[in-house]
Order: C-alpha cells, then structure tokens, then sequence
C-alpha cells in the first residue's frame, strides 16, 4: 500500500475487484465497509457504480485510501507492506491527560467532502459529560467523518475538538485514544487467549479484572463454556464464535479500558434479535457513567438515548430528546421511527440499512396501521 495508490477511471466496485478478479458484489462491500470506505462510497453520485475520475482525483486523499485499502483487503495477501508518511504525528510537546472528565466538545468544524464541497460549515457540537447521544441520518451525512475527527484518524481543514477539555491536537495519539474507547459493526479480535483479547483493552489489567468485565459484559458464562475458558485461543478473527459472542467480547475490552467517553459504530447491526437483545444489555452496563455516542440505525437502541441529532449533508438539522422529536409528526425522527417500525413488521425488508430521506407525511396518513413514535417510545 504505497503513499499514494493508484485508482483508475473504473467504477469503484471495479477499483476494489482488481484485488481480486473474482470477488463477488458482497465481498467487495464488505471489504469496504472494513476499510471504513462504505459510507462516503454510498454518498457518491451512483454508489458503487460511480466512475471515477483520472486517478481518482475527485476524491480526498483519506478517500483514495480508504478504497486502496479494501483492494488490499480482498486480495487476501497473508504479507502487506505499508509505505506511507505520517499524516498525522503526535505533537512535539503533548499535553498529559489527566482526571478527563467526559465531555466532548467540536467547536466550528469545516471541512470538504469527497467532491471538493463543503461538508461541514463551521459545525459545532457540545456533548455533556455521562449524556448518550445518538447521531441518525442518511448515509453520506458526516457521522462516521465526525468519529474520526474525535479519534484524529482524519482532521479537519478548520475547528477543534476537545475531549474533556483538552484539545486533541495538544495530546499524544496513544492518550487520547486511551480516553475515547470505539466498539465498532465488526470488532477486531486476535489468535489469541479470550484472556489477552479482554487485557487488550488496558495492558496492565488482572486477571480478577478481565473475569470482572467479561461478567459485567455478560461473556463470562459463555467464556467458562469454551474448551479452555479464558485461555482457550480464538481462532482468526474470533470466526469459532457467534457475532453476538465477538461482541461482548468487544465489550468487556472496552470496559476494561476504563474511557470517560465510548463510541458505538452500528454495534448490534447484523446480530439476530436474541443475540441482538444480549449485546444491548451489555451495552448498557458499558455506558453506565460514561459519555456515549452511538451511531445506530436500531430503534429501540435510540429510544432509550438522552439525545438525538440528525445529521444530514454536514448539518444538524434536529436536536433533542427522543421523545420531544417523535412528539413532532414533521420531524425527519418521527417519521424514521414509523419507518423503522414498518420495516421490522415486514420479513422482505432488509435490516441494517441506512436510514434515507424520509418519505412524506401524506404517505404515512395512508396507512393509519402503523403505529405512532410516540407509541414505539413507550
């Protein structure tokens, strides 16, 4: 993967098969949606069936990336050579972070999309210490571009962003990262003991630690169960468990890791509803005193959040509790939740999707069968 990939003026879903000839449309999303490169690629004119442009100069360089990274991927090479500068380094004196309380605050974040356009105009966002936020809208929007500006694995052309007071460019990588804990779709685990998965959440945790968040994250049961308990290896990627298993494995790491602030990147998408409903209780006890940002298109997950945005096209377009936004049968939150209600009521409808513009309000009169969000509230 060198400093600067080569992309041609193919299709992106083309741009990734050339990893590999005969991967098929599943495979190459999945490696996308791996490579962190699913959203913005949905938010491009045609998907996946955008063409781009000599050396895929319409995109930023995180985005060229980003899709090089999914070629990678899908090649499956067992050796991968990375040959690439530091974009972002550590700042010659950082600042040590201490007694971080919780809050998070972006203060006048700008920054172009994929295209050269603005997405963000001066966008600015307080999130008070121990509040679950929840952040909805259609693919594209910025949710995902907002969590990495909070974990500095992208930056902004202009803004700051300040966790527990303290700016991010003013700490080191590895501090600041230590404070801000992320449980994504698809959590990584190693050919490791479950024990050493657990501990890598904070290298220095016990064992009477580990066995605390694994019970706390509702895992220690199904740990016991295994072949060697806590120290029976997992196999690649954890593939010897279920998706509701890696999760709370997942968990129990961020637990132990001990961060004022966690981030929920679609954490139950995928999962069926009985493994689905035990990933959620643990991910109540994960967000027990902490600040949470969740990133989720479940709702049941949002109903039960202190505050919600919605955020389209770079902007915060509504704010506020669940149930002061379902109140209002106008609000882009009230009408996705008859949405998502309809969808869960309907077994041809694919779940997981991305939340799109809500459909009009005559639409929904049409159909009095479908219940309030009010009603799904309660």
């Amino acid at each position: 993967l060198p400093q600067e990939s080569v992309l041609f003026t193919e299709t992106v879903r083309e741009n990734i098969r050339f990893g590999r000839r005969d991967a098929t449309p599943a495979e190459i999303e999945e490696a996308a949606r791996r490579a962190g490169a699913h959203d913005f690629i949905m938010g491009l004119p045609d998907g996946y069936d955008t063409v781009l442009g000599n050396r895929g100069d319409t995109l930023s360089g995180g985005q060229r990336q980003r899709i090089a990274i999914a070629r990678a991927m899908i090649r499956r090479a067992p050796v991968v050579v990375l040959d690439e500068q530091v974009e972002i380094a550590d700042p010659v004196r950082p600042v040590p972070m201490r007694q971080v309380r919780g809050t998070v605050d972006f203060s006048g974040i700008t920054s172009p999309d994929g295209h050269g356009r603005p997405l963000f105009e001066g966008l600015s966002l307080r999130i008070p210490a121990g509040q679950h936020l929840g952040i909805l809208g259609p693919s594209g929007g910025g949710k995902s571009t907002l969590v990495s500006y909070l974990l500095r694995l992208n930056e902004p052309r202009a803004g700051r962003i300040r966790v527990g007071g303290y700016d991010t460019r003013s700490v080191s990588l590895a501090d600041l990262r230590r404070h801000v804990a992320i449980l994504p779709q698809e959590s990584v685990l190693f050919t490791e003991s479950v024990r050493e998965n657990i501990r890598f959440g904070r290298r220095d945790a016990t064992a009477a630690e580990i066995e605390e968040a694994a019970r706390r994250a509702g895992a220690h049961d199904f740990i016991m169960g295994l072949p060697e308990g806590y120290d029976t290896v997992l196999g690649n990627r954890g593939d010897t468990l279920s998706g509701g298993q890696r999760q709370r494995i997942a968990i129990a790491r961020a637990m132990i890791r001990r961060a004022p602030v966690v981030v929920l990147d679609e954490a139950t998408t995928g999962l069926d509803p009985a493994a689905k409903a035990q990933v959620n209780e643990s991910l109540r006890e994960l967000a027990r005193s902490r600040t949470t940002i969740s990133i989720t298109h479940d709702a049941t997950t949002v109903a039960g959040l202190d505050r919600v945005l919605w955020l389209e096209d770079g902007r915060i377009l509504e704010d506020g509790t669940p149930a002061e936004l379902a109140a209002d049968p106008d609000s882009r939150y009230s009408r996705w939740i008859v949405e998502q209600r309809s969808a869960e009521a309907s077994p041809s409808t694919q779940r997981g999707t991305a939340p799109e513009q809500p459909a009009a309000t005559s639409a929904q009169s049409a159909a009095p069968s479908e219940p309030s969000p009010q009603e799904v509230l309660r």
